[in-house]
């Protein structure tokens, strides 16, 4: 019974844990998911919420920040164990650019798990938005796309589903948000992030903020960095994020 506790909910976080060196992450990674394979019945049945962070895969230089090393050795082991997670309720994958591009397998397994409630990921690509498309509807997706506007076709095609967060963390200019307005709707949205480049309003006076809620109408929670506009929204600040800055505000309900 402790075994079966001990795997109901696993978080991988290396860089949480104060493990930043390339061999180490790999050969803690290695051990964890030989472990959970090991026994599948007795281990891996019980896993239900599964959280596998971008510090698994990514080496960031101490040195210098900016320059990582990315090792993608265990990404088959990784979809093997999401084959055999038959009971995963929840699942976070972060990288998934370099996850799918090493092998489409590991997209093939989240989309066959069939107890799966929610998933988180991060780094997602246009192949990624892709395969998603055949996710069943009622999965809650939480979605980290920095490649827009590029990857908006493949974005666009996943309407039906249920996502209801959706992060654009690259700079993201007037121009293309209204672009998006005039195509793309995403009613399940209720939390939105991005980066976006001044000015806050075109020539004609449109609003950042009323632009998106034409995109999405039922948004409750927007992220943005703290110096882009609050105004437009008339809502509160909920919380400041640092490293960068962000404000969530929450949107007031219309009547």
């Amino acid at each position: 019974m402790a075994t079966r506790q001990a795997v109901s909910h696993l978080s991988l976080d290396y860089n949480r844990d104060g493990i930043y060196d390339f061999h180490t992450k790999h050969e803690r990674l290695k051990a964890t998911l030989e472990y959970l394979l090991a026994d599948i019945t007795g281990r891996l049945h019980y896993v239900r919420c599964l959280i596998i962070t971008e510090s698994c895969f990514r080496t960031r230089s101490q040195a210098c920040p900016s320059a990582t090393s990315v090792d993608l050795r265990l990404v088959l082991v990784v979809a093997n164990v999401l084959e055999n997670a038959q009971n995963l309720r929840y699942l976070q994958l972060e990288c998934m650019h370099y996850l799918t591009m090493e092998h489409s397998r590991i997209v093939d397994a989240v989309i066959a798990l069939p107890r799966l409630a929610e998933v988180r990921l991060t780094e997602v690509d246009s192949l990624t938005l892709k395969l998603l498309g055949g996710l069943r509807t009622s999965i809650r997706l939480a979605l980290n796309v920095p490649q827009v506007p590029h990857v908006l076709p493949e974005l666009a095609k996943l309407h039906g589903h249920n996502i209801t967060e959706l992060a654009l963390p690259n700079p993201f200019s007037m121009r293309n948000a209204i672009t998006l307005s005039r195509h793309y709707q995403w009613p399940s949205v209720r939390r939105f992030r991005t980066y976006f480049i001044s000015p806050d309003n075109d020539d004609e006076g449109n609003y950042i903020g009323d632009i998106i809620k034409r995109i999405f109408p039922n948004l409750e929670i927007f992220e943005k960095p703290e110096q882009a506009i609050i105004d437009a929204f008339d809502g509160t600040v909920l919380s400041v994020n640092p490293n960068p800055t962000y404000v969530a505000v929450h949107l007031s309900k219309q009547a």
